[in-house]
């Protein structure tokens, strides 16, 4: 169900809610984003698993950043979904069998000039270790 309402209590009035009610207002997230990244020098990732919401990750996108901390497959597809031509980092050390190359197959992990070798290995441990090589660009 999805409803606009002009602020919370309208909605709470309105519905008199027995459950909980998620509330988005995209301005807030969309304004908020920009604030940060013009207050940060560096690289802004969001992680998705904080809120995986499609429209909070598109207002998170509208507001300016382009990167973002993926734990599984699913945010990658997700984030891949809402936000286009963003950056991806899969950044979750436990990883079921095989997701980190399903990973870098849905990333399309191609060599662009900069990647110039991927490499995974399982270990006895059954952890898996991805190592990539890349040149970096020119400044």
């Amino acid at each position: 169900m999805t409803s606009a309402y002009g602020n919370v209590e309208d909605l709470l009035l309105a519905i008199d809610p027995h459950l909980p009610v998620y509330c988005i207002c995209p301005h807030v997230y969309r304004e908020s984003t920009q604030h940060f990244l013009d207050g940060f020098p560096g690289r802004v990732l969001f992680a998705v698993k904080a809120n995986n919401h499609p429209e909070v990750l598109s207002q998170i996108f509208a507001g300016g950043v382009r990167h973002f901390d993926c734990a599984s497959l699913e945010e990658i597809k997700l984030v891949a979904q809402v936000c286009p031509g963003s950056t991806m980092y899969f950044m979750n050390p436990v990883r079921l069998a095989g997701h980190a190359r399903a990973a870098a197959k849905t990333l399309a992990l191609a060599d662009n000039g900069e990647l110039t070798s991927t490499v995974f290995t399982a270990t006895t441990s059954c952890q898996l270790a991805m190592k990539i090589r890349y040149r970096p660009s020119e400044p």
